[in-house]
C-alpha cells in the first residue's frame, strides 16, 4: 500500500470480469427468445386463463392457505396399490407388476410367448415374481416359452 500525504491509499481492486463476447452476442437472442415463449404461453384475452382445475382452498388456523386438487384422471393406476391394472397377483410385487406393465405384460396369455430369461432381463422382475406368476401359469393350463 502507498502512503500520500499521510493517508493510507487501499490497493487497487482487479477490474470485475464482463461478460464474454459470446454472451453478448447471445444475450439479444436469449431475450427475444424469451419474449417470443412468454408471448406464446399466453392465454388469448377474454379465455380466462386458459386451463382450470378443479380444486378446494382452506385458510388454515396459522393463516396458511392450503389449495386441495383430487386427481380423478384415469392413468392405468390402481390407487388402491399404485401398481398396474393386471390379472397378475399383487404377491408379485409393485415393482414387478409396474415393469411388466411397461414391458406390455398385463394378462397371463402374452407370458406364454416368452422365456423366462428374457423376462428376467426386464429391470424390477425377479426370480420371486417369476415363480409366483409360473404356479399362475400352471393353474390355468399354460407355460413359460422354452
Amino acid at each position: 500500500m502507498a502512503k500520500l500525504a499521510g493517508v493510507t491509499a487501499l490497493p487497487r481492486m482487479p477490474s470485475v470480469p464482463t461478460m464474454s463476447r459470446a454472451r453478448r452476442e447471445l444475450a439479444p437472442a436469449l431475450a427475444i427468445a424469451a419474449v417470443s415463449l412468454a408471448i406464446a404461453c399466453t392465454p388469448p384475452a377474454g379465455s380466462g386463463g386458459g386451463v382450470t382445475i378443479d380444486h378446494e382452498r382452506y385458510e388454515l388456523d396459522n393463516g396458511l392457505d392450503v389449495i386441495l386438487h383430487v386427481d380423478r384422471s384415469d392413468n392405468g393406476m390402481d390407487s388402491s396399490n399404485a401398481a398396474p391394472r393386471t390379472e397378475f397377483p399383487r404377491s408379485i410385487g409393485k415393482v414387478a407388476a409396474r415393469e411388466l406393465a411397461n414391458a406390455g405384460y398385463t394378462h397371463f396369455e402374452p407370458l406364454t410367448q416368452v422365456s423366462k430369461k428374457s423376462l428376467l432381463a426386464i429391470h424390477g422382475v425377479g426370480p420371486k415374481a417369476l415363480s409366483i406368476l409360473e404356479e399362475e401359469l400352471q393353474k390355468r393350463g399354460l407355460a413359460y416359452k422354452e
